[in-house]
């Protein structure tokens, strides 16, 4: 499984990534990584600023709604993405102590 957060700079092309029958990622389960930061976003119409994850530069801001309707679009027409709501996660680590949980493996 691959997770990517919704501020990274590529989110939108990872979303529609399955959106062809030829991707390489047709049998591979993607997933986007979402918090309460989002959601609250979601809620008051605001701004996602897309970050280079290695230096946090700002590379650009899309409406979080946009990315929402893009993300529930491509789960409904495809199968994917999945969410994976990181702050849920966190709230119930039980190692905190190793910092926190960014993504998960799925078990078969």
């Amino acid at each position: 499984m691959g997770i990517l957060r919704y501020d990274h700079p590529d989110i939108m092309e990872f979303i529609t990534s399955k959106d062809s029958e030829n991707s390489v990622l047709r049998n591979f389960n993607i997933s986007v990584g979402l918090d309460d930061t989002f959601f609250e976003k979601l809620d008051k119409e605001g701004y996602i600023e897309l970050k280079n994850p290695h230096n946090e530069k700002i590379i650009r801001r899309i409406k979080a709604s946009a990315l929402w309707d893009t993300l529930v679009n491509q789960a409904w027409k495809t199968g994917d993405p999945g969410m994976i709501f990181l702050d849920e996660i966190n709230k119930k680590n039980t190692v905190k102590n190793l910092g926190d949980i960014e993504a998960i493996g799925m078990e078969a």
